[in-house]
């Protein structure tokens, strides 16, 4: 997980997808650019299937989050957000205790079987 830059919590990487950009290259780039992990996919459906998918409000908008389930292969020592995020690794008890979100909660809970703690 990362520490968001607004509020200081912890969250899994996400960002907005550019033009003509696939969801799950989304996905890559921003684990990448944000927590600094060339992540591989856990299994064949995730590039075409999301685990789940939430929703929150920012500046008065609707946002769409798809999330991904994905295993890291490498971590970067220096990544283009290093200076301004925090990463850090938490065991399924330890990150069911910071998200927030509920919905978010509810999807880590269904794919906890597939996790290594």
């Amino acid at each position: 997980m990362v520490r968001s830059t607004n509020k200081g919590k912890w969250v899994f990487p996400k960002g907005s997808r550019k033009k003509g950009e696939l969801f799950f290259h989304t996905m890559l780039r921003e684990m990448e650019e944000e927590a600094g992990l060339v992540p591989n996919v856990a299994w064949k459906d995730s590039i075409d299937q999301p685990c789940g998918a939430y929703t929150y409000k920012k500046d008065k908008k609707e946002i769409g989050v798809l999330v991904y389930s994905v295993w890291s292969i490498k971590e970067l020592d220096r990544w283009s957000e290093s200076k301004t995020r925090e990463r850090k690794w938490f065991t399924y008890k330890e990150a069911m205790n910071v998200i927030n979100r509920k919905s978010l909660r509810k999807i880590l809970k269904a794919y906890h079987k597939y996790l290594v703690d």
